[in-house]
């Protein structure tokens, strides 16, 4: 479902359902969704606002999957010429549904993420970018904490 919820507001909401089988382990059998909201307050700023649930294929222990609830913001705005900047800022809960044998713990995590880009379109066809990312992973599986800083660049083709 997409529409104007004010004059410069547009939302967006998408339902679902999700069944995951898998050979081995539980698998997932529930509803998805996905909230947000694009709000252009000028032809050069833009903020988007977005919540989603949903199961994301996982690694750790006997867990096939982990349920990540998810809020996040980015703010875009449009500087000289064909450069812009970009600032995101997330932050995520994820619950994993069984007990780990070896911490004998349901391991439940919070992910707290900073981005800063400055980026320069080229042309229509691509863009050059270089940016700063911060992410901090809490965790009551303590092996599983971490901070992280992280200095990109990227270059990005559209076709």
């Amino acid at each position: 479902v997409k529409g104007d919820l004010t004059g410069k507001t547009v939302g967006i909401a998408k339902f679902g359902f999700q069944a995951r089988d898998y050979r081995s382990g539980k698998g997932y059998d529930g509803f998805i969704a996905e909230i947000g909201s694009v709000t252009r307050f000028s032809e050069r700023t833009e903020l988007t606002l977005n919540y989603n649930t949903t199961p994301v294929e996982s690694t750790f222990g006997n867990d096939n999957y982990y349920i990540a609830n998810a809020l996040r913001a980015q703010l875009d705005q449009k500087l000289i010429g064909n450069f812009s900047f970009l600032v995101k800022t997330g932050a995520s809960r994820n619950i994993y549904p069984q007990s780990n044998a070896t911490f004998n713990v349901k391991r439940r995590d919070w992910l707290l993420n900073e981005e800063i880009w400055l980026q320069y379109k080229v042309k229509e066809w691509g863009k050059v970018s270089v940016g700063y990312q911060y992410m901090r992973r809490s965790s009551n599986v303590s092996a599983n904490a971490y901070a992280d800083n992280l200095m990109s660049t990227r270059l990005d083709f559209f076709f």
